[in-house]
């Protein structure tokens, strides 16, 4: 059977997962959005209207990308939304985790977080 003081770190080793996990997928959401926001500004600002995008198999007009836009960043920032609700429970359950394994005294994710993001 499993002592109470390693159930503690166990969940609180899976707890710090579950926050980096969430890390992760907020970066990739970020710099999709951010990609995609600078490839229509840079569409919007260029003069040249005859460039095309080749996207594997898949070969996009400023036209084409212009009538999907509204949905691409509407998916994106939802997703991002999403991530950042999900990063706020995933922080609760850490810092509730966190106190069971070090005390009343654990009141900063700097002490144990070794997986740094833009948000550090």
């Amino acid at each position: 059977m499993i002592s109470d003081e390693d159930r503690a770190k166990l969940r609180f080793d899976l707890a710090i997962k579950n926050l980096q996990s969430v890390g992760r997928a907020q970066a990739i959401y970020v710099t999709t959005l951010l990609i995609y926001i600078c490839l229509t500004w840079m569409m919007l600002f260029s003069n040249n209207k005859t460039f095309s995008f080749h996207l594997g198999w898949l070969d996009l007009q400023p036209d084409d990308v212009w009538k999907v836009t509204p949905v691409v960043t509407l998916v994106l920032t939802l997703a991002l939304i999403g991530t950042l609700n999900a990063a706020l429970i995933a922080y609760k359950e850490v810092k509730s985790a966190g106190s069971d394994v070090f005390g009343a005294t654990f009141d900063s994710m700097f002490q144990v977080d070794n997986h740094k993001n833009l948000i550090d």
